[in-house]
């Protein structure tokens, strides 16, 4: 069974506009260094202001961006590839779940 990292209600209405500008990553079967990661998102999303990365023990990863417009294009313009390795994304949502056996959505691809 995976970890399971829940946020208690009060903390998430106390910073309620930070989470809103949250992406949340994780690679399926494969674990990449911090600073492989860092480096790569930096690089990658530096135009989109990237603000923080912060790995979890469970293997998901917690990006932050200064706005949710910001967030939501880096989304839009995937997926992406760090290392080679596809990284899964999406917008955290107050149900979500850091527990990677309840992954079921695999990225769409887009051709073209």
């Amino acid at each position: 069974m995976g970890n399971i990292f829940q946020i208690q209600k009060d903390m998430l209405m106390a910073n309620v506009d930070t989470w809103q500008r949250i992406m949340i990553g994780i690679f399926i079967s494969y674990n990449m260094h911090y600073y492989a990661i860092q480096s790569i998102a930096n690089r990658a999303w530096k135009a989109y202001g990237l603000e923080k990365i912060t790995v979890l023990d469970n293997g998901f990863l917690v990006f932050r961006f200064p706005t949710r417009e910001a967030m939501k294009e880096v989304l839009a313009k995937g997926p992406w590839l760090f290392g080679g390795k596809t990284i899964l994304l999406q917008k955290w949502h107050p149900c979500f779940q850091f527990d990677k056996n309840k992954l079921t959505i695999m990225p769409e691809y887009r051709l073209g």
